[in-house]
C-alpha cells in the first residue's frame, strides 16, 4: 500500500492500493458509513445530447459507503455508496447511488469517524518484504542474489563445466557437483537471513536443481515462493526476473509463508502445552499479565465483532505493545489464516508458562 497523505485529525488517508492484498486490506478497512473519494465514470444526460440521450463521462465523486464487494476475477474493489459530493456541472448526482471500483494503481481517500488501532495498522504498514534470494540457474552458470526492498543487495556467481550429453555418466557427475555448490552458497546466505526463495532460469535445469532442494534441504525448500522462466543463469536472469513482476508476486506469496511458519509455531506450542495461549479470554489474561510476546490476530476478526468488542480488541493490542509484544494481522487468505480463524482468530506466543485455567 502507498500512502500518500494521512490528516489523523480529520481521519482521512489518501492511499494507492498496489496488489490485490492491499485491496483485501482496503476490503477489512473500508466499513460502511465512511466515505471514500476517488475518480470514477458516472452516466448522465448533458445539455448537448440530443433525444435524452446518456453518456458515460469521468468524474471525481465522494460517497458514503453502504457496503463493498471485493471481486477477485477482475481484482477490483467495489465500493457502493451515496453520492455526498460532485463536481457542479453533476447535476442531480448528489443523493443517488453510485460505486468506485477500486483497482491496483487507482488512488484513493479514505475518510472515517474514527480510525481503530488495527486499521492504522493495516494501512499503513508495508507488506513484510523480507528478503528475496532469488537463483537464476542454467547448464554450468547460477547466479545468487539477495533482493531487498532497495533492489538488489548482492549477487555470487558459481560456475562448473559441465560435459556433454556424450558423457552421460561424466555429465551426471558434474551437474551433481554443480548442484552442492549453489546449495553450498544458498547455506551460507540463509544463516542470518528470513528469506523467501526464488528460482528462475531456462529449461529443465532449474526443475532438477529444486527437486535436489527440496531432498538435500527441505526446511530452505519450504520457502520458496515461486519458481520460473529466465533466459540465463547469468546475473542478467535474475534483473529478468525483477522486471518480469515475478518479485512481486513472490513478496506476496512470502507474506503467506512467514505469516503460515509463526502460526504453525502457535499450533505446536498450544499442542504441547508450551507457552502458548489462544481465545480471546486466555490471551487478554496472558496479556495483563505481561506474558504475550508475539499476539496474532486474523485480519477478520474485528469484522466479527460488535462496536464493545473491538475495543476490547484494540485495548488488548495496545496492552501487548505497551509490554514491548510484537502483534501480527494474519491474513485469512492462506492455510495459516485458515488454522488462526479455526482457532477462534486469536492467538498468542507466551514469554513463560502461564497457567491461565
Amino acid at each position: 500500500m502507498n500512502v500518500l497523505d494521512i490528516d489523523r485529525r480529520l481521519g482521512i488517508v489518501s492511499l494507492v492500493p498496489q496488489s490485490v492484498e492491499d485491496l483485501w486490506d482496503l476490503y477489512n478497512v473500508i466499513e460502511s458509513g465512511d466515505f471514500v473519494s476517488g475518480s470514477t465514470y458516472r452516466v448522465v444526460k448533458t445539455e448537448d445530447t440530443s433525444g435524452g440521450d446518456k453518456v458515460r463521462v469521468p468524474t471525481y465523486l465522494k460517497i458514503e459507503v453502504s457496503e463493498t464487494e471485493l471481486d477477485m476475477s477482475s481484482n477490483t474493489l467495489k465500493v457502493r455508496g451515496v453520492v455526498v459530493e460532485s463536481p457542479e456541472q453533476l447535476e442531480g448526482v448528489r443523493g443517488r447511488h453510485h460505486s468506485i471500483n477500486v483497482k491496483p494503481g487507482t488512488k484513493v481517500v479514505v475518510q472515517k469517524d474514527e480510525w481503530l488501532r488495527h486499521q492504522w495498522r493495516i494501512v499503513s504498514r508495508r507488506r513484510r518484504s523480507r528478503p528475496l534470494i532469488i537463483v537464476a540457474i542454467e547448464s554450468g552458470n547460477a547466479s545468487i542474489g539477495i533482493i531487498r526492498d532497495f533492489g538488489v543487495a548482492s549477487i555470487q556467481e558459481v560456475s562448473a563445466h559441465i560435459p556433454g550429453k556424450g558423457d552421460p555418466s561424466s555429465r551426471e557427475q558434474a551437474t551433481k557437483a554443480f548442484f552442492q555448490s549453489i546449495l553450498g552458497t544458498i547455506r551460507e546466505t540463509v544463516k542470518q537471513l528470513n528469506y523467501g526463495l526464488v528460482v528462475v532460469g531456462p529449461g529443465f535445469v532449474k526443475d532438477e536443481f529444486v527437486n535436489t532442494l527440496k531432498e538435500a534441504e527441505p526446511s530452505i525448500y519450504q520457502r520458496m515462493a515461486y519458481v520460473g522462466a529466465a533466459t540465463s543463469g547469468t546475473p542478467a536472469g535474475i534483473y529478468e526476473s525483477l522486471r518480469s513482476g515475478a518479485v512481486r508476486n513472490a513478496v506476496e506469496k512470502t507474506r503467506a509463508i512467514e505469516e503460515s511458519f509463526i502460526v504453525e509455531e502457535a499450533i505446536a506450542r498450544i499442542s504441547t502445552g508450551n507457552r502458548a495461549a489462544y481465545g480471546l479470554q486466555d490471551v487478554r489474561a496472558a496479556a495483563e499479565l505481561g506474558g504475550v510476546e508475539t499476539l496474532l490476530i486474523s485480519e477478520k476478526l474485528p469484522m466479527h465483532l460488535d462496536a464493545e468488542g473491538r475495543a476490547q480488541l484494540e485495548k488488548l493490542m495496545r496492552t501487548v505493545e505497551d509490554m514491548k509484544g510484537d502483534v501480527w494481522m494474519i491474513s485469512p487468505r492462506h492455510e495459516g489464516g485458515e488454522k488462526l480463524e479455526r482457532l477462534g482468530g486469536i492467538c498468542a506466543l507466551l514469554r513463560y508458562p502461564l497457567q491461565l485455567r
